[in-house]
């Protein structure tokens, strides 16, 4: 049975498993599917008559497209660039989520919420549900795409996740 209440033990130490990534492509690659395996129990085990009435349907960020526009012009004085912004905010207002789509996300996880064996470095489970929703599956996966030019992670976590669930993600 899932449970986000279990205490998950382990390493913690994001900056220096973010350098592991960058360098070593197994490891990537072994910590995408350990992740992709745990959303898609995360994402099948509870049903929404389980978290109705208490658990959120709204996740903290992205914040309101609205509030972002308005806040743009305080950061960046670059028209084209503030343009293009514009049009992704657009996209995002745009989607339709299929009622599918809507699971318990964790919607904050990154290498911050997860926890390590210290010897092998394999993950041992995802904590801090506090920003958790029922909301769109795609948030659990937004901070698997990091600034390298590999993907392996990412990549390493649909391959798992997608036949386990039978979905396939944008």
């Amino acid at each position: 049975k899932f449970n986000v209440r279990l205490k998950v033990s382990g390493l913690v130490d994001p900056w220096r498993l973010y350098g592991l990534l960058q360098q070593d492509t197994v490891f990537a690659t072994r910590t995408g599917e350990a992740i992709g395996k745990i959303l898609a129990e995360q994402h099948t085990k509870i049903e929404r008559q389980a978290v109705a009435g208490w658990l959120s349907r709204e996740i903290r960020f992205p914040v309101d497209p609205v509030l972002i526009r308005d806040r743009i012009p305080q950061v960046i004085n670059d028209a084209g660039l503030f343009s293009e912004i514009g049009a992704v905010l657009r996209q995002y207002e745009a989607l339709q989520i299929e009622a599918t789509d809507y699971v318990l996300v964790h919607s904050d996880l990154g290498l911050h919420n997860l926890a390590f064996d210290p010897d092998t470095l394999t993950v041992q489970g995802i904590f801090d549900y506090e920003e958790a929703a029922w909301a769109d599956r795609h948030h659990d996966f937004r901070y698997l795409v990091f600034d390298f030019d590999r993907s392996e992670i990412l990549e390493a976590a649909l391959a798992v996740y997608e036949p386990a669930v039978g979905v396939q993600l944008s």
